[in-house]
């Protein structure tokens, strides 16, 4: 008996479907590593061409956030609990930064470093936002029996580059500059 040729058709539609797939959740996984945000701003439409020293020079906001007397907090608490707190905290705040136009560089620690690319009334807006949400937090902390946190929110402009730093086998984004 002959080959069905659709057969052999919706083989090889799945197996294109199947890789397309597979390509999609891949720059999505990426995209949580490196922003979609940092590349374009980059100017760059393919994360495999990105190579160490690429830079722009531009007029960014940095905000960075961070939660207070952290230290002391973090020595009351095992690891694992150190961290369960602070995804519990970064969960809160990542939304709203994307909510007012900017995106988050890197976490440091407890601390959170955000660009804005296109004002700094959004970063301002951000802030206070940051701020109410915090309020929001703490009224479940409070509730579910553990102290309320204060955080430290800076905001400055200016110019910066905008770009990759590191070695061969690991490399970051990152902007870089007086202002930052």
């Amino acid at each position: 008996m002959p080959a069905d040729p659709n057969s052999n058709a919706r083989a090889t539609q799945n197996d294109t479907d199947a890789l397309l797939e597979q390509l999609s959740t891949t720059t999505l996984a990426y995209s949580r590593f490196v922003p979609r945000e940092f590349l374009h701003l980059m100017g760059i439409d393919d994360i495999r061409t990105l190579v160490i020293g690429q830079q722009v020079e531009r007029k960014m906001t940095i905000l960075f956030a961070d939660i207070r007397n952290f230290t002391a907090l973090s020595e009351s608490m095992s690891p694992q609990e150190n961290f369960n707190f602070l995804n519990s905290y970064l969960i809160h705040m990542e939304p709203v930064i994307t909510a007012h136009g900017g995106f988050i560089d890197k976490y440091i620690g407890d601390g959170i470093m955000a660009l804005f690319p296109d004002s700094p009334d959004s970063a301002l807006r951000c802030a206070l936002a940051m701020l109410d949400t915090l309020e929001s937090y703490n009224a479940g902390r409070i509730r579910a029996g553990y102290r309320p946190i204060k955080i430290g929110i800076g905001i400055n402009t200016g110019i910066v580059i905008l770009g990759t730093i590191g070695g061969a086998a690991r490399m970051d984004g990152t902007v870089i500059g007086d202002a930052v």
